[in-house]
């Protein structure tokens, strides 16, 4: 499975650097991080719990960056493990200055998915990866944005409103498809499975 895409932040490439080797900043962006801490220079470890429908389980993982040319560019390696499978891939990342105030990012990740995840498919794995990834960078911007004017960080969304996120952008990229009509029913069976799951998982406090 292949994410690659590119984000504009509102800062500098340096401060942009900053953010993304900061896991106090890093741990905001997607909902369910449960900790993430710096082993090293350039090494991560964390925990997440992750919910796709009705499956739910917790993520151990590495993140390793190599290869740095600070503030343009790293090589990043992914390896997680978890009840509901694994994840596992590697790919870069490169920063860009637009101008002083703005920073262009591209990436591309080439990642591995097996086990329970694996099942939903190809396409709509990418099309959640692209979602998650999306939303995350959104809320890094939003941190970006809050540190250089010295406004305090706003909380993380709520699992239930990253989970709607991404049922939005399951919508969008279905209309480009011949086959949306078809499948209506189903996406309206997956949102329905996102509400019950989040409002009924007694495990869940963010749907509460």
């Amino acid at each position: 499975m292949l994410l690659e895409s590119e984000f504009i932040f509102n800062g500098p490439r340096e401060k942009v650097w900053e953010i993304l080797q900061d896991p106090d900043i890093l741990i905001l962006a997607v909902p369910g991080t449960k900790s993430l801490k710096k082993l090293a220079e350039g090494e991560f470890e964390g925990e997440m719990n992750v919910k796709i429908g009705p499956l739910n389980g917790t993520f151990l993982g590495n993140v390793v960056l190599s290869n740095q040319v600070p503030p343009a560019s790293y090589t990043i390696v992914v390896d997680a493990k978890g009840p509901l499978g694994f994840g596992k891939g590697s790919g870069t990342v490169e920063l860009t200055a637009q101008s002083p105030e703005t920073t262009l990012m591209k990436y591309s990740i080439d990642l591995e998915v097996g086990g329970k995840l694996a099942g939903v498919g190809q396409r709509l794995l990418e099309t959640v990866g692209t979602s998650i990834s999306r939303q995350s960078l959104a809320a890094l911007n939003q941190a970006l944005v809050a540190r250089l004017s010295g406004k305090p960080l706003q909380k993380p969304s709520s699992q239930t409103k990253f989970a709607m996120g991404v049922s939005a952008e399951l919508c969008k990229r279905m209309l480009c498809s011949k086959m949306f009509w078809a499948i209506v029913a189903g996406l309206a069976g997956i949102v329905g499975l996102y509400m019950y799951f989040f409002h009924n998982c007694p495990c869940c406090p963010c749907g509460q």
